[in-house]
C-alpha cells in the first residue's frame, strides 16, 4: 500500500507541475481534459499559448502505473509552435522508497 502512495504522489507532483508550467505561460487561456484516474492511467492535454505568438499550443502529459504496481512511467510531450520536445520519466518503486 507504500508503495502504491508513493506513485500516486510522484505522479501528482509531476502533473501539478506541468499544469503550472502551463498556467504560468498563459493562465486565462488555460484549459485540461483529464480522462482515466490513477491507479489504471491518466491522459492530460493542456491548451495554452506557449510561446506567445496567438496560436494555442498543446501541451499533454500521459502518467500511468503499471499492473504489478511496482513501477510508473511518466511521459511528457511539449508542443510549442509545431518544434516538439519530449521528456520521459522512469520511475522503479525502489527508488521511491525512502
Amino acid at each position: 500500500m507504500k508503495i502504491r502512495k508513493r506513485l500516486a504522489l510522484a505522479l501528482s507532483m509531476y502533473l501539478g507541475i506541468a499544469i503550472l508550467a502551463a498556467n504560468a505561460y498563459d493562465p486565462p487561456f488555460a484549459r485540461e481534459k483529464r480522462l482515466g484516474e490513477i491507479g489504471t492511467e491518466i491522459h492530460k492535454y493542456i491548451i495554452a499559448d506557449m510561446n506567445r505568438d496567438g496560436k494555442k499550443d498543446i501541451v499533454s502529459l500521459e502518467t500511468s502505473i503499471n499492473s504489478d504496481e511496482k513501477s510508473a512511467v511518466i511521459k511528457i510531450f511539449f508542443n510549442k509552435g509545431g518544434a516538439p520536445c519530449r521528456a520521459f520519466a522512469l520511475f522503479d518503486a525502489d527508488i521511491l522508497r525512502g
